[in-house]
């Protein structure tokens, strides 16, 4: 077992436009991540909301954390709607996933 996993969702700066993270992809791997998470490991995800796609993963990360642990969001003043959003969350001892909606 790991003790931390980061995610940097969104696009590559200065790659293709069109290669982007999206949901249905970012889900198993953040699946995956909090199977492979010790206890009290932690998953940092930085998830983009101003670029093409980007609101909607952004919120679809933060469904997805709801229902699995207590996450801390770090959210700036963000008026637009536009700069990353920064999610902690910390695998408890005992295990409570509950499915997505």
């Amino acid at each position: 077992q790991i003790r931390a996993v980061m995610f940097n969702l969104g696009y590559l700066p200065g790659g293709e436009d069109a290669c982007i993270t999206r949901p249905e992809t970012t889900r198993a791997a953040l699946d995956q991540a909090l199977t492979l998470l010790a206890p009290g490991g932690r998953l940092v995800v930085v998830a983009y909301p101003g670029h093409a796609g980007g609101a909607e993963e952004t919120a679809f990360v933060g469904a997805w954390a709801s229902g699995r642990t207590e996450p801390v969001r770090l959210d700036p003043p963000d008026p637009a709607g536009r700069r990353p959003r920064l999610l902690v969350l910390t695998k408890p001892d005992t295990e409570r996933v509950l499915p997505l909606a």
